[in-house]
Order: structure tokens, then sequence, then C-alpha cells
């Protein structure tokens, strides 16, 4: 409903949905007082985007009056349940078995059946089992109040991650108030504050399996970090800094580009690949310096020279709102407005913030615009597979990658069963022709599942049968060592399933809005994914096509979304390429402006730096155009598409005919790409 409103009133910012379900007189629920539900969306075309802000959020809020136990009193308590989620539960019929969990159990609670709330929704059911858990477990307020509250708000988590392990449940705050006020017993009066204790997502994951610690009441800070390195594998280092953060304790909200740069006061030396991270944390500036000490130490720093070689450099460059000056520490970093390479990384994240000083006015993007101009213009880079160069997808001179098609269904729309084989093997010789084109092959994409209209939808098991024993031949041939294997699919367990077997990419058509657990499942491979622009499924995708502001805005500002939903699920930038979807919620019309206007796509604010796909090959509006029916016909068309899409400034291009538009590619390449 939300989107459908940002839709139909572009110029709007937010909108919130609140609704107060009747589950109370429904259900007749013993001890319910309350209900409440509340949807937050915001329009990503107006709004920059802010890693405090969730796209989109729901809030859920029950009351109860419940019977907890201490010792051997009862005591009647209100209890106020909210929760706050990422990303709408689905709404379907959840296990109800309860048994009592095993002793060792961080939470040893136990659960007790009554009236059900799961098909009502399944966040209201979770509350419900909450409160089961606060009247049915013995001794549960023997050591207070805030340890009771605190162990039911890690049930909540526990019961979400059981529900769904897309882990979209942020925050749970629960708050106990005694019913009984200045010696009343009659409800209704003014409520004497029991305890309250919000639990938030990172908090509940650094607890377990431990019970209330000073880390919950620790205040979080919000920094931002540089990541450099230009030793070995630059890339692997990086991210290697990025997980032991996280492993740590201090999360890793969101990261910028890498960008790869030429070294300053020494250069003497290998290029760099630098980046920044926003990170939040509960220790101190110099707490969080020594931590990233000892990661470095840990990834094996050797410093030999000032300014010189290492595997991995990681400096403080904000923290929250502080300036801090001792021996072994400057916040905010002191070179950081002369040097490009953190500049511009920081402007991936906050473009218009400024120094936490109080002579400070300029943004940080206008302190980047007036640095002076580099000859050699950085490029964000991403990466396809550990054989092949990062894209450098800002680069005038970069070559256009070719990425083959190779669909092993019955029923695609233009090559369906033509690969479709028991034996792999038979492939082989095609795909190794592949490698010696005029323009090589880099990227293969295996796809099991079509996705043409109407297409009728396969298991996950009969798409993986297709698909892995190709992918596992592949990556046991030496002679293909230099091909990216992209996954083409729309399935969290396939994508899995694929990138163990040796796929490289997951190139997913609807940016994980099929399967609420594919962005997470990414983030926890660690892969480049391919985000393309979609609108509904296979089957509504044709009927969903108004774009009131534009076909540029509506895709730019829908992508951009997605690029936020995988940051949040914890993605890296610089795993992430984009497709604008030519011919998915399309018209004829709306593909050609797509192709004509690609560039500006490209440029949108909050796009920039992305590589872009583009599939147009062999599309029905190509047939309706050129008046070719038969899809394995429409070479030239393609032709045209490719061209216009390495002008507008493609990194890859989807292609069925490899050979013929390899050399399209190439001519393109020669007069574009300089």
């Amino acid at each position: 409903m939300g989107s459908d409103i940002l839709d139909r009133f572009p110029k709007s910012e937010v909108v919130n949905i609140e609704f107060t379900p009747n589950i109370k007189e429904t259900r007749h629920l013993e001890g319910l007082t309350d209900a409440f539900c509340e949807s937050r969306q915001v329009n990503t075309r107006k709004l920059d985007f802010d890693a405090n802000i969730d796209y989109p959020s729901y809030r859920t809020r029950t009351g109860w009056n419940v019977n907890m136990r201490k010792d051997s009193e009862i005591i009647l308590l209100r209890l106020n349940v909210t929760t706050k989620e990422s990303c709408a539960s689905p709404v379907h019929h959840v296990d109800t078995t309860f048994v009592n969990r095993p002793s060792n159990s961080s939470t040893n609670l136990q659960l007790d059946p009554r009236p059900r709330l799961d098909q009502a929704h399944p966040t209201f059911a979770i509350h419900q089992k909450i409160v089961e858990a606060a009247e049915s477990t013995k001794q549960l307020l023997n050591h207070g109040a805030e340890r009771a509250a605190f162990r039911l708000t890690q049930l909540a988590f526990q019961l979400a991650d059981e529900q769904s392990p897309c882990k979209r449940l942020n925050d749970v705050r629960i708050t106990m108030t005694n019913t009984k006020a200045k010696g009343e017993t009659s409800y209704g009066q003014e409520l004497k504050i029991f305890s309250t204790v919000k639990l938030t997502r990172s908090q509940y994951e650094r607890s377990q399996p431990g019970m209330l610690g000073s880390h919950l009441h620790a205040e979080r800070h919000r920094a931002y970090v540089a990541l450099g390195s230009n030793i070995g594998n630059r890339l692997g280092f990086v991210e290697s800094a990025c997980q032991e953060m996280n492993d740590r304790g201090t999360s890793v909200i969101r990261t910028s580009a890498l960008y790869e740069t030429k070294p300053m006061y020494l250069e003497d030396q290998q290029c760099f690949v630098n980046g920044a991270c926003e990170i939040e944390t509960s220790l101190g500036p110099t707490e969080l310096l020594d931590q990233l000490k000892d990661i470095e130490n840990k990834l094996g720093r050797e410093k030999t020279v000032e300014n010189g070689p290492r595997t991995i450099d990681l400096d403080i460059l904000l923290y929250d709102k502080e300036t801090i000056e001792v021996e072994r520490l400057s916040i905010p970093h002191k070179k950081m407005l002369e040097r490009e390479f953190v500049l511009r990384p920081l402007c991936d994240l906050i473009p218009n913030l400024t120094l936490p000083t109080p002579d400070s006015f300029i943004s940080f993007q206008d302190q980047l615009d007036m640095l002076p101009q580099s000859p050699d213009p950085l490029s964000s880079l991403t990466p396809l597979s550990a054989h092949l160069p990062l894209i450098a997808s800002q680069r005038s001179d970069r070559p256009t990658h070719l990425m083959a098609i190779l669909n092993l269904t019955p029923d695609s729309f233009s090559d369906g069963g033509l690969h479709q084989t028991n034996d792999p093997e038979f492939l082989l010789p095609n795909l190794k022709s592949y490698l010696s084109h005029t323009l090589p092959v880099t990227i293969l994409d295996i796809g099991g599942q079509s996705t043409r209209p109407r297409a009728p939808q396969i298991s996950a098991e009969e798409e993986l049968t297709r698909i892995l024993p190709t992918i596992k031949l592949i990556r046991s041939n030496p002679s293909f060592q230099k091909l990216a294997i992209s996954v083409d699919t729309y399935r969290a367990s396939v994508a899995a399933a694929a990138v163990e077997a040796g796929a490289d990419v997951v190139n997913d058509v609807s940016a994980g809005q099929l399967d609420p657990e594919m962005l997470p499942t990414i983030a926890r491979l660690g892969c480049t994914c391919v985000l393309m622009h979609m609108r509904g499924t296979p089957e509504t995708m044709s009927t969903l096509t108004e774009y009131p502001d534009g076909i540029i805005n509506g895709v730019a500002s829908e992508l951009l979304a997605r690029v936020h939903e995988a940051e949040k699920a914890g993605i890296r930038r610089w795993r992430i390429m984009l497709d604008p979807g030519i011919g998915f919620a399309k018209t004829q019309a709306q593909n050609l402006e797509l192709l004509r206007r690609f560039a500006e796509l490209r440029d949108f604010e909050g796009l920039q730096g992305f590589p872009w796909v583009v599939g147009a090959s062999r599309k029905g509006f190509i047939g309706k155009i050129t008046g070719v029916e038969q899809a394995s016909e429409r070479k030239w068309g393609t032709a045209a598409t490719v061209v216009a899409a390495v002008q507008g400034g493609a990194d890859v291009v989807r292609v069925h005919d490899v050979e013929e538009m390899g050399q399209v590619a190439a001519m393109a390449d020669a007069i574009w790409r300089v």
C-alpha cells in the first residue's frame, strides 16, 4: 500500500500507514488489551539515504495484562511489546508446536499454547509467545525485572529467526509496569515504571548465549573508517578487515565503493585500493583505535617506512561529532580534506555532512569538488572473479564485458531446450569457442528457471538439477579459469548452492524482491551480485508499466531503493552491479527510452559509479520493430541495442549470439571507449 501511494504521489517524502487490527475482539485472547501496527516508507527520490532510517520499516505493538511469578508470589503486570522490522512479515501459517527449551538454552523460557495469532499475522504470534513465556516460566522475576525483560527480548529475536532466517527483526522493546500504583488494585491508575529494555539486532547477536551485560546499556557510537591496501590480494584484505570488525562487535553498517589510487607522498610503490566504511561501536575512540591496529597486525601489516606499502590500513576519520587530539589519535583525521582517495569514498556515504568543528560550513562533497582536477580520474572498482581484472566502471577506456547466456531450460523465450542436456560435456566445445572470439566471453550466465512472461515456475530442487552439473564441470576444467560464472536465479537456496559449486556472481532479476532471504544470503556468501529492475513477478510484470515520474526516474528510484536494501542486508557497495531490466515491466517505448537515455540513468543521484549490465538480446520489442518473428533471427536488431548500451556506458552486455555481438561490442568500444 505504501509503495502504491508513493507511486501515485511521487513528490511525497514519507508515507506512514497506521492501523489497529481487531484481533482482541476476533481472537478473544485473555489479557490482550490493545494492538497497533505502523508501516513507514520513504521516497528515496526525495531524501538522501540515512543509515538511521529504515527503507521501509514496520512497527508492531501489543499491550497485555499478565500474571508473572516471583518466588511463590504472583504479580499482575502490564506488559508492552514493541517490535520493529526491516521488511514485511510474510503472512502465512507458522508451526505452533511448543516444546520446553533445553536447560542450556540462552533463554530457557517455557511456552504454553492458547488460542493462536499465527493466522492473524506472524509478528503478532511472536508477541503472544513472549507473553506465554512471561506467564509460564517459573521464577522469571527472581533476578529482577530488567533481567526478565532482557530474556524476553532475546526470545523475540529467537522466535523471529525461527520463523524466517532473513533476520527481518531489527529491534525489540519490552516495558513492564506495575498495575498496582499507590496501593490501588484497579486499572487505570497512574502507572509506576517497573522496567524498560530495548534490544537491537546487533546487541542480541552479541549477547548470545550470555545474559544481561554491560553492553546492553553501553552507548553505541557512529564512526567512519578509511580502508586501504596495496599489497597482495588488495580486495581480499579490505573485505577481511570488514569481517574482522564485525566479528569483534564493531558493526559495519555500510561501505563506500572501492577506488584504485596512485600512492601519495611515497610514490615508488603499487597502486592502492581505497574505500571507507560506516561503523557502529560501543568502543571509545582509543579503544577503537586499538582494535583497528590489532586487525592490521592480524592481517600482516608491517610498517617499515612512513606512508609505505601495507596489506591493510585502517584509519578513523570521524567519531560521532567529536574532535579529539591526543598523541596517538587525531579526529577528524588531519589530512582527510587534502586526499581525494579519502574524500571520494566518504562522499559515497555522507556527501552533505561537514567536519564537526565550529568553523566548518563546507560539505564533504563541496570539499571534494574544490580539489585540483586529477589527470587520472578515480574509478570505482567491482570484482567479477578472482581471475579477472576488476571492473573500473568510471574509466572512459574500459572494455565492455561480454556475458553469454546459457539457458538450461526447456521453455526460455528464444532458446528453450537448445542447451538442455543430461550430459553437460556436450556443451564444452561450444563454450570453449567463446574464449577465442574477437571479444572473448568473460561471464557465462547460467539459468535453470525461465523468467519469460507467464513461464511456469519449477521447484528449487529442479532448478538445481538443471544447473549444478554444468557449473561443476566448468569449474573443474582449467580452460575456463578466467571465465566468471553467473547464476541467473531469484531463489536464495539456488544461489547459495551455485556459489558453493563455483559460481562467482548472483544475477537476480527481482533484486531480492521474490525471495526475502536472497539479499542476506548474498551478503553471507560475499559474492558480487546483479540487481535488476523488475516489478511484480514474471506473471504480472507486463501489467505494471505505469511510471508517473517517467521511466528514467521510476527505474532509477526503485533501483536505488533496492541498493539501500542490499546495503542494509550487509552487501558491500563494491559487490553490487545494476541492470535496468529491459523488457521487464516496460513497454516498447519505455525500453527504447531506457536505451536512448541510458547515460542519464547511470548518472542518477545515488547510482553513480555502479557497473551496469544491459540485456536486450532478442527481446520481443526488437521483433516488433524489425518484423522478425523468430527470436533467434533478431541479430541485427540486437546489434543496435548493443551499440546503444555501449554508447550509454554499459559495462556488460548480456547476449545470445556471442560471436556476432562480440564483434559489435568490439567496434563500439573502438568508437566510444577512448
